[in-house]
């Protein structure tokens, strides 16, 4: 008589629950009892039920078999079978921290990470009206003024160039002035400049290709400003007559051309705008109402298409929404279409093309996350205790892990969340020794669990994943733990 196994088969015999918390904190692998278990062997007490799940989302594992489907004589030995599942392995935990506590801080935040996975935060601390900066590149979160000349700092953004040098926008909010700030990545100082001495509300910043900044403003008209810096010398004028210039985001892509998004508050609209024919053309995208709070749009560069995605607050709607150019047109959608979220929202892609957004859920005040990574658009809260999440800013470091800096509402607080991200298929993660799979045997008779190749470095002391594999009434469990 024979049997086939088929592996990957709905119907197969082997059943695996693979269940991970978004931390690591427990999984649980559940096999069915299976012909190769002899019926005779002598019977097992029952031990406790199984622990509950203990993860608030699911993990995306892939499970991969040595073999499509195995036919075999009955009571033969078989030639042991093995499955690799690969997961995230990378040393980020999800987690919310406390950066900065002093005074009335995280106000316009914006962060990059560095070349080694290292977080930089800007921010305004309105209790000082000082311009600040955070990083916790020496393994602790450090904190610094990088201007202090009274009433500095509004409207700050970041952005990191190829050697990790830091390039800053703000206002200088006495008077109105366009200013920036630069620190190498070996130095401790900053070099400030003014670019514009009349206009300098809603800056974003973006890096070339050649580490040239670019910056976009409102001017002293209201109009959408545009300053670059070429050399040791920077030019700036108005690019689009808009009137009230209201909020702005600036990316570039590989070719080194300008995307900035823009909303123009007289008369509730968002636009593109954008120089890919060699001249400024700009497109309307949608009337997204009037400021009522929380307004926020952002734009960043699909790594995968090299086109734009914009993330934005439809103030008349009170929705968090989505849209990016396929290459001929602008495709939107509704990506909350309840209860408030999208305010001081905020984008990122990874390495895949995956949307992550960074928006607060007003009424409750709390942080979310929303991202498509898994096919379709998911939401999570972040932190919810208290009231948390306003002037939010997202990024992706190497590994695809989310980092998102944003104000601690009633502590007057600035602080940093992680995320784990999404890397799908088998895919080695940095930042971690011999991380990339967990592997089980199944041999005649007999069932082998290994813990191996799954452990993490967290604060520099590597923690394996333990096994304790138990049976219980008509299932093996191998439940797996920090240990």
């Amino acid at each position: 008589m024979k049997m086939k196994r088929r592996l990957s088969s709905a119907k197969s015999v082997i059943l695996v629950l693979l269940m991970l918390s978004m931390s690591l904190s427990a999984g649980i692998v559940e096999i069915n009892r299976t012909p190769w278990l002899d019926s005779q062997d002598p019977p097992v007490p029952l031990l406790e039920e199984p622990p509950a799940r203990q993860f608030s989302a699911g993990a995306d594992w892939e499970l991969l078999s040595s073999v499509d489907y195995l036919e075999t004589t009955k009571n033969t030995a078989i030639t042991p079978i093995t499955f690799n599942w690969t997961a995230w392995s990378s040393g980020m935990v999800n987690s919310t921290t406390s950066v900065y506590t002093s005074g009335d801080s995280g106000w316009h935040n914006s962060i990059v990470i560095d070349s080694n996975d290292k977080a930089h935060i800007v921010f305004y601390r309105d209790d000082n009206s000082n311009l600040m900066y955070s990083t916790n590149k020496t393994g602790s979160w450090v904190t610094s003024s990088i201007e202090t000349s009274n009433n500095v700092g509004k409207y700050c953004n970041l952005a990191i160039d190829s050697n990790d040098g830091l390039h800053v926008s703000y206002q200088y909010n006495s008077g109105n002035a366009l200013r920036y700030a630069y620190k190498s990545a070996s130095s401790s100082s900053w070099s400030t400049t003014t670019i514009d001495n009349t206009g300098g509300k809603f800056t974003s910043i973006a890096i070339d290709s050649n580490d040239k900044p670019h910056i976009a403003y409102r001017d002293s008209g209201g109009d959408l400003g545009y300053a670059e810096k070429t050399g040791g010398s920077w030019s700036f004028s108005a690019v689009q007559s808009v009137g009230d210039t209201a909020f702005t985001s600036i990316a570039i892509d590989s070719n080194d051309d300008i995307h900035i998004a823009y909303y123009d508050a007289n008369i509730k609209d968002m636009f593109h705008l954008t120089d890919t024919s060699g001249s400024w053309v700009r497109t309307y995208l949608e009337d997204i109402g009037s400021n009522t709070g929380g307004t926020s749009l952002d734009i960043a560069i699909d790594p995968t298409t090299d086109e734009p995605g914009i993330s934005y607050f439809d103030m008349d709607a009170t929705s968090l929404k989505y849209t990016y150019y396929t290459g001929s047109s602008w495709s939107a959608t509704t990506v909350e279409n309840s209860a408030d979220y999208g305010r001081f929202n905020s984008i990122a892609y990874d390495s895949l093309g995956n949307v992550h957004i960074s928006h607060e859920l007003n009424g409750a005040d709390d942080l979310y996350y929303t991202s498509d990574k898994t096919g379709s658009w998911v939401s999570t809260a972040v932190h919810t205790t208290n009231s948390a999440g306003t002037y939010t800013a997202i990024a992706v470091d190497s590994n695809d892990d989310i980092h998102i800096a944003y104000r601690y509402n009633t502590g007057a607080d600035l602080y940093h969340a992680t995320v784990q991200g999404h890397n799908a298929g088998s895919v080695t993660r940095t930042g971690c020794d011999r991380c990339d799979l967990q592997y089980f045997s199944i041999n005649s008779k007999r069932i082998d669990i290994e813990s191996r190749n799954m452990h993490r470095q967290r604060n520099a002391n590597d923690q394996r994943l333990q096994s304790d594999l138990q049976r219980h009434g008509n299932f093996l469990y191998g439940r797996f733990q920090d240990g």
